[in-house]
């Protein structure tokens, strides 16, 4: 009767962990990065509550990295358009990838 009662303890300690893993995973709203997926297994390993501030960090990151490029893009049009010497260097047209590069996008859970 215990290593049964132990069996059902350990599914039901599973299916809460699994649970709680993907509801969290739900919560993220664009693709996470190796370091802020080890703070949310960290939390979530602890029992903290997860934070999600970090994506507004990420978000920041991103928009001054697309204001960066931009303003390189205006400056060589500019200096195109007015034929300067020595001509300038053409920025890149992508933007530049973040430091911490995704790993796990926004999660959906398999579907039972």
């Amino acid at each position: 009767i215990e290593l049964e009662s132990l069996k059902a303890t350990k599914v039901t300690v599973e299916e809460q962990t699994y649970d709680l893993l993907c509801q969290t995973l739900r919560g993220l709203s664009r693709p996470v990065g190796k370091k802020d997926l080890l703070t949310i297994i960290h939390e979530l390993r602890i029992r903290k509550p997860v934070d999600f501030s970090f994506e507004l960090a990420r978000e920041e990151e991103e928009r001054r990295r697309l204001d960066e490029e931009r303003r390189e893009v205006i400056e060589w049009t500019r200096a195109t358009l007015k034929g300067s010497y020595p001509p300038p260097a053409m920025p890149s047209i992508l933007t530049k990838a973040p430091d911490d590069r995704p790993v796990l996008s926004t999660y959906e859970a398999p579907r039972s």
